[in-house]
Formats: structure tokens, sequence, C-alpha cells
């Protein structure tokens, strides 16, 4: 099959759906697909057997005619268009009503299967400023988007339970798809890690997803202190990943933990080799969440492509389906403090930790590995209809 990805963002950006896309189109080539990319991004990774397109932002009339030359030149079978609000937009505010538009006449244009993959629909829909004058025009383009669209696959299982009720009429052109690790694991690296030396008797505890504010960085604290309040000062360090010194001092600082800042470290952004052997170092994972654990969450797909321990929260988001506490310490979000009393607690249970990693492994490959993922948009993402 012949498959045209659209991707506005594409490594090396900074971007969760750039990664996705990358890693999808990897795996999709590796199952025998071919594979052509349309992103903005000037010089994309180099992925073997994968054809790149540059498609500018906004997207408008010249945007659609170029793409359209191009794929019909190279002649897909399918479009899978990767969405949120920002992607397409003229603006950082993601608002772009024509955008239903031009995927719209794509769509008639060539007659093939076109899938969106939705990793954010609309900003939060509440009273406020930002809610009305951003959220309801996110909602109203994405539903748009809805009816121009052969099928909507989601990352959050919520959104497609939800849409699912919504447009009853239309339940199997909607879909949940998760989201794979976006770290894979080097077992032998190719230059020296980026790792200092630590004694084997202290223990690390490892964050990583930057600076999003739905990362609940004082549960990542309150765990450090509870830690070293129970097994000494030296008995563990803190170390951040994708968040810079100049990030994370202040939110340390206007914490009440302040007091831990020469056990608390920020390593900035580091290559993919250099995380994964950062995460296999690693005694525990710590992926605090304000709306809770869920399968879009790349930092706990790579700590369970890596089977290694995840401590993590329970919220809104989290996926119902899933067997959560089978293979990771889950909590309630807003609980700190049973938060950093489980994180000691497997800490000093090194076999439980040693289970729920493989355990998370184990589950992992079976349902949220790109290989499958990869299957699952092939299979039930209408595109060989």
């Amino acid at each position: 099959m012949r498959i045209a990805m659209i991707s506005p963002t594409f490594p090396p950006d900074r971007c969760g759906v750039g990664d996705y896309s990358a890693n999808l189109c990897r795996e999709l080539i590796r199952q025998g697909h071919s594979v052509a990319v349309w992103t903005l991004q000037e010089s994309p990774a180099a992925i073997p057997g994968l054809s790149v397109f540059r498609s500018p932002r906004p997207w408008n009339h010249l945007t659609l005619r170029k793409l359209t030359q191009e794929a019909r030149i190279w002649k897909p079978d399918a479009f899978l268009i990767q969405y949120t609000p920002y992607l397409f937009a003229p603006s950082s505010r993601g608002v772009h009503p024509l955008l239903p538009f031009w995927i719209g006449l794509l769509r008639k244009s060539f007659g093939l299967p076109t899938i969106l993959i939705t990793h954010e629909l609309h900003y939060p829909l509440h009273l406020t400023p930002a809610g009305v004058l951003l959220g309801i025009p996110h909602f109203l383009q994405f539903l748009a988007l809805t009816q121009v669209v052969d099928h909507i696959t989601f990352t959050y299982e919520l959104h497609c339970q939800r849409y699912r009720r919504f447009f009853f009429w239309r339940k199997k052109d909607f879909s949940w798809t998760p989201v794979g690790t976006n770290i894979r694991k080097f077992t032998q690296s190719t230059h020296a890690p980026l790792l200092p030396e630590i004694p084997p008797s202290q223990r690390v505890l490892l964050h990583f997803g930057g600076a999003h504010p739905t990362n609940l960085f004082n549960h990542a604290f309150a765990a450090l202190e509870r830690i070293q309040k129970e097994l000494g000062k030296n008995s563990a360090l803190l170390f951040f990943i994708g968040i810079t010194e100049d990030r994370l001092k202040p939110e340390l600082e206007r914490s009440p933990y302040a007091h831990l800042k020469n056990s608390v470290q920020a390593l900035g952004y580091l290559s993919e080799e250099d995380v994964s052997n950062w995460i296999q170092k690693a005694d525990l994972l710590l992926a605090p969440l304000l709306d809770g654990v869920s399968t879009r969450r790349t930092s706990v797909m790579a700590a369970f492509e890596h089977a290694k321990p995840v401590a993590t929260t329970r919220a809104w988001s989290s996926n119902p389906s899933v067997p959560w506490d089978d293979f990771c310490l889950i909590t309630p979000a807003q609980d700190s403090i049973a938060y950093a009393e489980g994180c000691l607690q497997l800490l000093l249970d090194p076999e439980r930790a040693k289970t729920l990693g493989q355990n998370g492994n184990t589950y992992y490959r079976k349902n949220f590995s790109w290989p499958e993922i990869a299957k699952a948009l092939v299979e039930k993402g209408s595109l060989q209809r």
C-alpha cells in the first residue's frame, strides 16, 4: 500500500506529533508499505525508504495545489493526516476556519480513504476568554473536519467514546489508537553516554516530558523528599529530561521543596540514545500527571519499552479499558502524599519493581507498540476500503 502522510512537524522538530509521525513512517515501511510525508520541516530526519515533500503553512489554495500535484505523481492509495488545531493554522492560536474546506477538497480530488489522527481536538471549553475565543472555534473546526474525512482515530480513548456516542450512526468511523514510545531502547552506545558517576547506593529517579503544565512537579519533589527522609539525605537523586535548568529552577524555588536543590538536576534536551541510557540507569521513572496516565503519554510508553517501573497518577484521561494497576504504581492525581509513599515502598521492594517493569513491557508489546499501532491503522483505520 502507498500511504501519504501529512504531518507539518517532523524530526528534528521537538514535537510529540512529529516524533509520532516519524516512528509510524518507520514502522509502516518496515511492514512493506510505501510511505511519503508532506511536512513543514525543511531538513527532515532521514528515514530509509521515506519520500519527503515540503508542505508550507498555513494551508491555503497554494498549499493544496502543490500537494495535489506532487501526490498525483506519487500516486498514494490513502491519506493519513496528523491533527492538532495548531499544526495547520496561520498563528499559534490554532484557528483556521478554512482548513476543513481544504482537506475536504483534497479528499474529493483524489477519492481516496482519508484518515484524521487526532492528538488534540481543541482548547478546553470553559467560560474564560481563551475558553470562548479559542475553545469554541477549535471545537467547530474539528466538528467540520469529521464531516470531510472517512475515518477519525483518537489517541485519547475517552474522546473516541464520546464521539462514538455523539455520532452514533457513524460509530464505525471512529477508533482509538494509542501512541507508542518515542525512545527506542539502545543496547549498545555509539558514543560515550552522558551519565555522571553515581554511587550504587544512590537511587536514580528520572522524570521526562518537558515543562508541560500537566506535569505535577511537586509530586516528583515530594517523592524525593519522602525517600530521603526514610533512607537518608544522599539516598536518591532526581533528574529531569526535556526541561532546562532555567525552567526547572523556578518550579523548585516556588515549591515547598526548595531545600532539595542539591539533589535535583535538569538535563535539558538529550538525544534519543542518551535518553535511553538514562532510562536504563534509572531505578524508577516518575510520571505524575494532572490529567492522569493515558495511552498518549510517550514518557510512560518509553518506560514500558525499557521494562522499567513507572510511578504515575490516575485522573479523567486514564483509559478505563487498560489495567494500569497490573504494571504501574498508580495513585490519584490529587494525592501527592500517596504518590510519594508509593514511590518509597516500590524502591524498598525491588522484586515488585522489577515485576511491574516486566509486566509493563509485555503489555506494551502486545497492545501499544509501533507494530501494533501500524497494523491497527491499516486494518481498522479504513485504509483498505
